[in-house]
């Protein structure tokens, strides 16, 4: 019953996979208008094989999964029923150039292109570096983002953002379906391994859709970032499985913090004092999503800071946690200091005294609570507990912690 369900959506998925940075309109249209049709038709078809719509196992899953976001589904179906009965998607290509300030993204450029204006976009870096000369900043954060939104959309979402979303419920829906229904099946075993296969290798747009740059002034000079990600579906786990697993280290743990740093820390330790940038973003609803990425600048970790901040402010979010290495410099004499504030992040690594693996829960109430641990101490005693209550940074001493304000104005924004 399920397996001409499943070949929808892995037609679906096939074309999705298509789409590209690269390509061009003619392609990316085509490619779109396939997905939304062969997407909707997974439905239809599976309705077909359940003799209709009324299938209580059916009802229940669709339900639970499919038009759980609502939003959501409204999208995918209403773009389907247009380009299969008026017109192709129409097709909007949009680079953002974003500068972050402590933290905080400004969009300091943008140009566009539909299919009929499909030019060159320009010399963007060029563009960038002439206007960033006048920039008294030893050094300047800045993202080329890629931004593909539907041309009748005046408030410019990206499509992936209901894509992406739409093709994990699916997903899920019919993997709940396959478990309901009992179904045992070669083919359609098969099939559902193709199709795992697919959404486990599917990055979220918004992470390989940008490049990452910092300018240095002294040098006049760019250098480009690179960016290492572990690509998970964006679905969420449940906080006790994460809390048995964690526990199994350390009985003693007391709550979700409490392990997040007791995890992190010990894979610091096991990983040879290396550990990607990780975010858990916790959901009221007793789950919890994770980001995990590694990168060669720091405009990266703003960027992801805040499309976290965008997580915030769009879903029920009641915690944020954060783990990543913080440099900690010489001290830096008083006649010295206004010179030494000119250099910028490349010119001061020479100062560098030591690392810090440092811990941050950003609360509903956009409280940020940082634990800071010394890395040499925690690599020193192979002991989590032994660093924690010998290697523990003084808190008060790092004073406000900028790059985080945007999630900390997501959740203060949404208690106002």
């Amino acid at each position: 019953m399920l397996l001409p369900a499943l070949q929808k959506f892995y037609n679906a998925l096939k074309h999705l996979n298509q789409f590209s940075l690269q390509s061009g309109f003619f392609d990316n249209i085509a490619s779109l208008d396939v997905f939304l049709s062969e997407f909707r038709s997974v439905t239809l078809v599976l309705q077909k094989s359940l003799g209709g719509n009324n299938n209580p196992i059916y009802q229940k899953n669709l339900n639970e999964f499919l038009l759980k976001d609502k939003r959501v589904a409204e999208w995918l179906n209403d773009n389907r029923n247009i380009v299969i009965h008026e017109h192709p998607f129409k097709l909007k290509k949009t680079l953002r150039v974003v500068i972050y300030d402590s933290g905080k993204s400004i969009e300091f450029k943008k140009f566009e292109q539909t299919i009929e204006d499909e030019k060159p976009i320009g010399d963007y870096e060029k563009m960038i570096k002439n206007t960033l000369l006048s920039v008294l900043a030893p050094e300047v954060s800045f993202s080329a983002q890629y931004v593909f939104v539907d041309e009748d959309d005046k408030t410019e979402i990206n499509i992936f953002d209901f894509i992406e979303s739409g093709v994990v419920a699916m997903w899920q829906f019919l993997h709940a379906m396959k478990k309901d229904l009992a179904e045992v099946d070669k083919t359609t075993d098969n099939m559902m391994t193709a199709i795992d296969e697919f959404v486990m290798k599917m990055p979220n747009r918004w992470m390989i859709d940008s490049i990452d740059y910092c300018y240095y002034r002294s040098s006049d000079c760019f250098e480009r970032g690179e960016l290492l990600l572990v690509a998970l579906p964006d679905v969420k786990y449940t906080k006790p499985v994460f809390m048995n697993m964690a526990r199994k280290i350390n009985p003693s743990l007391k709550d979700f913090y409490d392990a997040f740093i007791w995890v992190h820390s010990w894979l610091y330790i096991q990983q040879n004092q290396h550990l990607m940038n990780t975010f858990f973003i916790e959901y009221k609803d007793n789950t919890y999503r994770t980001i995990t990425f590694s990168a060669t600048l720091r405009t990266t970790l703003y960027r992801y800071i805040n499309r976290v901040a965008k997580i915030v402010e769009e879903n029920d979010v009641v915690n944020v946690y954060f783990v990543t290495e913080m440099v900690m410099y010489n001290r830096v004499e008083q006649k010295d200091l206004s010179k030494f504030l000119q250099l910028n992040y490349r010119e001061r690594e020479k100062f560098q005294s030591k690392t810090l693996l440092a811990f941050y829960k950003i609360t509903a109430q956009g409280e940020v609570i940082p634990v800071l641990i010394e890395a040499d101490g925690l690599m020193k005693s192979h002991s989590v507990g032994v660093a924690l209550e010998k290697h523990r940074f003084e808190i008060e001493k790092i004073g406000p912690i900028f790059m985080l304000s945007p999630v900390v104005d997501s959740f203060k924004k949404k208690l106002n």
